[in-house]
């Protein structure tokens, strides 16, 4: 074990154990801070690093207010491969965006893959190809969130367009790395009947050995943290989708992705 690796640092704000979502089976989560997107909908506001800074009284949305190190979230992950091996789990990188501490984020999946443990990342996707590169590495399945395939929309939406995004979600399936597409279903801003289908013809045409896709239903379950850390929620009002809604957009997605799956 390089010790040396495992005494590096990084800024990572909560673990959730025994989840499961965000991946197969049983699995770890590990939050990263920090995030280049500013998503309307943001579900984790605490993970910015002037949230945690002004913040830090707010304990239980807090698990470190402390760079942590390596050895210190293997440790924490190693604790559960019984579970992990049983259900066929792992941990799974998150945030926050991963790709933002890609050398941290690298050498925490090579730690923890040694151990045999599935790795995964959920990612927007939005980073330098290199820092890409250096994390896919080590990661057995990748959840790429892709919020709005129109790219002013999504700046408009996010802050930033979604050219990088999309170049990198192929650079990952050329990788013969498994992907799974999650799409959080706003709506108002990308359940449009046109903007789905655009969606499902650019994985179908750019990403065809994806074969699982994941349509996740909007939700305001983050409000009471937003009014917590006395930020303002810019959706407060927005209501969420209806089940026919929901049914509507899987429809449609089904056309283009083999598997289309509510929630995940």
């Amino acid at each position: 074990m390089n010790m040396n690796s495992l005494s590096r640092e990084g800024y990572v704000y909560k673990a959730v154990r025994f989840s499961i979502h965000d991946g197969p089976g049983i699995r770890t989560l590990f939050f990263f801070q920090g995030c280049p997107l500013n998503c309307l909908w943001c579900c984790n506001p605490e993970s910015r690093p002037e949230a945690i800074q002004k913040f830090a009284c707010q304990n239980r949305l807090l698990q470190w207010q402390r760079p942590v190190t390596i050895g210190e979230l293997v440790d924490l992950a190693t604790r559960d491969i019984v579970y992990y091996r049983y259900s066929g789990g792992g941990v799974t990188l998150t945030g926050g965006e991963v790709l933002l501490q890609d050398e941290f984020a690298r050498e925490l999946l090579y730690e923890v893959r040694k151990k045999g443990i599935h790795t995964a990342i959920e990612t927007s996707g939005y980073s330098s190809p290199m820092a890409l590169n250096r994390v896919l590495e080590h990661v057995d399945l990748v959840l790429l969130d892709i919020k709005h395939i129109d790219s002013e929309q999504h700046r408009l939406f996010t802050g930033v367009d979604n050219k990088l995004i999309l170049n990198n979600a192929q650079e990952i399936h050329s990788r013969k790395i498994p992907i799974i597409i999650r799409i959080p279903l706003i709506p108002g801003y990308n359940d449009s009947e046109d903007i789905l289908h655009m969606l499902g013809c650019f994985v179908r045409d750019k990403l065809p050995d994806v074969r699982r896709l994941c349509l996740l239903k909007y939700h305001n379950f983050a409000l009471n943290k937003y009014r917590e850390m006395n930020i303002e929620y810019p959706l407060e009002s927005l209501p969420i989708p209806t089940d026919e809604q929901m049914m509507t957009a899987c429809a449609i997605l089904q056309e283009y992705v083999e598997h289309v799956q509510l929630g995940g």
